[in-house]
């Protein structure tokens, strides 16, 4: 297994690494960008996304800046101010460090133990009280008009 990969699955997908360099606020609805000062209103979202494959990640979406994006390794370098592209080892040795996760480095007894977190609790938090924004719908299928018919017809035999 490679490493990121096993950082991940022992910090629930990810999420654990959103929480402690961005703290449980993380976890609001919609919070404050931890990056920008200038965000007035809150326009940060955490969330969860499932791949094919039905794995678990989670990522962040600031709709005030797009550069304030990301998943978990892409935010925790930003935070750190390590540069992803070229010291993402440096960064999975960071997070391993800080959240004692123990994937690179053996455990060490004078290092204190990583305090346990309450997932399902965490995600009750981030998943309370939102609702779908798509309401159901039936399409309703009818034929071109005349004048639809005349238009693409020029169109499509020029």
């Amino acid at each position: 297994m490679k490493i990121y990969e096993e950082v991940l699955r022992k910090t629930n997908s990810g999420l654990e690494i959103f929480i402690y360099y961005l703290g449980k606020e993380c976890l609001n609805k919609k919070f404050k960008s931890p990056f920008r000062s200038d965000d007035k209103r809150p326009s940060c979202h955490l969330y969860e996304n499932k791949n094919k494959n039905g794995e678990t990640t989670y990522y962040l979406q600031d709709f005030g800046d797009s550069r304030c994006c990301g998943n978990c390794f892409e935010i925790a370098a930003k935070v750190l101010n390590i540069n992803i592209n070229t010291d993402f080892y440096e960064l999975l040795k960071r997070i391993d460090q800080d959240l004692c996760l123990n994937i690179i480095e053996p455990s060490n007894p004078n290092v204190e133990k990583r305090p346990l977190v309450d997932i399902v609790q965490i995600k009750k938090e981030i998943t309370k009280g939102r609702t779908s924004s798509i309401k159901s719908f039936t399409p309703v299928i009818q034929d071109f008009q005349p004048s639809e018919k005349e238009y693409w017809g020029k169109i499509w035999y020029r």
